[in-house]
């Protein structure tokens, strides 16, 4: 998991701002990051929730994933009585922290104080598919005749999770490379019928 310094104080604890991550995004792991606020997520579902997109610098952009809701608080939410807070205050807070909080699960991303990397925890930084991969599930989707812009939904239903192709990291493209190999093996392994 990628590790963001915390760099804020509020309400007791640390956390990572919003700008901070974004700098991360861009700057450690080379994504651009697109992210709305969308009303139809389920049915019966009466907030609206902060979904993310992100690409690599000139690729395509991933489908929209990480819905987090918006949820205004009250007037006096973190304690402070005296001083009450706008509705839009309130909602400007709710959603900036949706978008900290679907950016860090749309990217794995976490964040951490200085002493907690020092006691143990090592940063790990995130590897995006080799070459090499790219290449060999081009031809895996090739072979399979996935049409352009249905490789993201081929890939998820394989790993069983929502992917980005152009963001696949090495772990996810080679899982995938061997699901495929299994699957290939298990064809040429069952009997044909004659």
């Amino acid at each position: 998991m990628a590790v963001v310094k915390k760099n804020r104080k509020a309400y007791g604890y640390d956390y990572a701002d919003l700008p901070s991550i974004l700098l991360y995004v861009d700057e450690t792991l080379h994504l651009e990051v697109r992210q709305h606020v969308v009303y139809d997520v389920a049915p019966h579902f009466p907030y609206g929730c902060v979904v993310t997109s992100i690409r690599q610098k000139d690729g395509e952009w991933s489908d929209w994933m990480a819905p987090i809701p918006v949820l205004v608080g009250d007037e006096t939410e973190g304690g402070n009585q005296k001083r009450k807070n706008t509705l839009a205050q309130r909602y400007g807070s709710a959603e900036t922290y949706a978008r900290r909080y679907s950016l860090n699960t749309a990217l794995g991303l976490s964040s951490t104080d200085d002493d907690a990397q020092t006691s143990g925890f090592q940063k790990r930084s995130v590897k995006f598919m080799t070459d090499e991969q790219k290449t060999q599930i081009d031809r895996i989707l090739e072979d399979c005749k996935i049409p352009v812009g249905q490789e993201n939904g081929f890939i998820g239903n394989v790993l069983q999770t929502r992917v980005a192709y152009g963001t696949l990291t090495e772990y996810q493209a080679q899982r995938f490379i061997d699901a495929y190999r299994q699957h290939n093996d298990k064809v040429k392994e069952a009997p044909s019928e004659q």
